[in-house]
C-alpha cells in the first residue's frame, strides 16, 4: 500500500515512466485489505523514484489527491544485466491466511549500444487458500 500525507492507495496515484498504472485494491478472503503490487518493476531495474506530495489532481486527476509516485525504470543498459529474486511469506496461523511465495525475474541486454536494447521480466506468485 501506498500512502502520502495520510491519504491511502486509492488516492495516491502510481505511474512507471510517466504512464498511468492500474492500481487493484483489493479485499481479501482472510479479512485483510491492500493493494496489488504485481505491477512494480524489480528493484534492479529501477533507475530512481519521484514521488510529490499533496494535492497534484489539478494535472493528474482525482486519484492523486495524496500524492503522485512516479519509478522511472532504466534505459538502455550498458551491458546485460540479470536478477532473480524469491520471497516467501509463512504465517504463524497458517491454517486459516495461508502462507505465499513467489519469485520475480529480470534480464536485460543491449542490442546496439546506446541506442537499443530488450529486456524481459517474469513474475509469478502462489498463495494458499485461508480458510476464513
Amino acid at each position: 500500500d501506498f500512502s502520502i500525507r495520510g491519504f491511502g492507495s486509492s488516492y495516491t496515484l502510481v505511474l512507471i515512466d510517466g504512464k498511468r498504472q492500474s492500481v487493484a485494491n483489493g479485499f481479501y478472503d482472510n479479512g485483510f485489505s491492500g493493494s496489488e503490487s504485481g505491477y512494480l518493476p524489480p528493484l534492479s531495474m529501477i533507475e530512481r523514484i519521484e514521488v510529490i506530495r499533496g494535492p497534484a489532481s489539478t494535472l493528474y486527476g482525482s486519484d492523486a489527491v495524496g500524492g503522485v509516485i512516479n519509478i522511472i525504470t532504466k534505459k538502455n543498459p550498458d551491458k546485460t544485466e540479470a536478477n532473480i529474486e524469491f520471497n516467501t511469506l509463512l504465517q504463524q496461523h497458517s491454517n486459516h491466511y495461508g502462507n505465499a511465495g513467489g519469485f520475480n525475474a529480470y534480464v536485460a541486454t543491449p542490442l546496439i549500444e546506446d541506442t537499443l536494447s530488450i529486456s524481459a521480466r517474469l513474475k509469478y506468485y502462489d498463495k494458499a487458500a485461508s480458510d476464513l
